[in-house]
């Protein structure tokens, strides 16, 4: 039998409105429903099957997290596959590569491609003053939540965990810039100390490990009230405007 192509969908940020099966059989999450109002309602049909996500291929529920900031890369197996879309020369360079080295059918979905707009270069001048050193973040910038961190996430939102107190904004004597403290009661009964600063911790035994625990997630979540999908919540390491 041939092996059906993989069509490579672009999906915008903000929700799908898919409604998603894992295929035991054939790998990968079968499209079960499509909700009327889906911006993408043209791009799938009942019966596709998204078998990568931004080329992490799905195994199970918690790799179907897929509301972002950012373009996501879906690879679908189209029940009734379409015909090869030509990739233009205007679109980003990240697509057009894809389209070289893969054999995947590639198609944009609703994406809009702005067009390459030459400039010249603006002329040279003198500074009269040397520029500010742009601040690094400590630890590596994540561009989405992996598995076993969204699996803390799902716990930090549905377990039962309580803000005790919350200090004042201090400096942070380790890695200066703000930072604040928080007394949170876990699942377990014991009382642990966040930190939410350029580096945030949390005094659990799981964050002692290197984890991002549910109790600095719970912060994040509930007390700072950010979205599950929001990119700070997912990070191990903040800038001071960040904190600000």
């Amino acid at each position: 039998n041939t092996t059906p192509p993989t069509t490579i969908l672009l999906i915008t940020p903000g929700k799908i409105g898919l409604t998603l099966s894992i295929n035991q059989t054939k790998g990968g999450a079968t499209v079960t429903k499509i909700d009327p109002t889906s911006r993408f309602k043209d791009d799938f049909q009942e019966g596709d099957r998204i078998v990568t996500i931004d080329g992490f291929r799905i195994t199970k529920i918690a790799d179907l997290h897929v509301n972002s900031d950012k373009v996501r890369r879906f690879g679908v197996v189209q029940k009734n596959p379409v015909s090869t879309t030509t990739v233009a020369s205007n679109n980003p360079p990240a697509v057009a590569a894809a389209a070289v080295e893969s054999t995947t059918t590639i198609k944009s979905a609703s994406v809009p491609v702005p067009p390459v707009v030459p400039h010249s270069a603006a002329p040279k001048r003198k500074a009269a003053t040397k520029a500010a050193p742009k601040e690094k973040r400590l630890k590596r910038f994540r561009s989405y939540p992996t598995n076993k961190i969204q699996e803390r996430i799902d716990r930090a939102l549905h377990q039962r965990l309580f803000l005790i107190e919350s200090s004042a904004p201090l400096t942070c004597p380790h890695h200066g810039g703000p930072s604040i403290k928080f007394s949170v009661l876990g699942s377990t009964g014991n009382v642990y100390e966040v930190t939410i600063a350029k580096v945030p911790r949390c005094s659990c035994p799981d964050a002692a490990k290197g984890n991002l625990c549910k109790h600095l997630l719970f912060v994040m979540l509930k007390v700072v009230g950010l979205p599950a999908n929001h990119h700070l919540v997912y990070q191990s390491a903040y800038l001071t405007e960040e904190l600000d």
